[in-house]
């Protein structure tokens, strides 16, 4: 479960690093 722990820290992260890209995300992935 540690393992879990660190992927959602790394993509917190990554989040904060990173700018805010997900209103420019296209909708296919609800197609999904």
């Amino acid at each position: 479960m540690i393992k879990n722990v660190k992927a959602v820290f790394d993509t917190a992260i990554k989040v904060v690093l990173q700018p805010p890209r997900r209103k420019e995300l296209p909708r296919k992935k609800r197609q999904r």
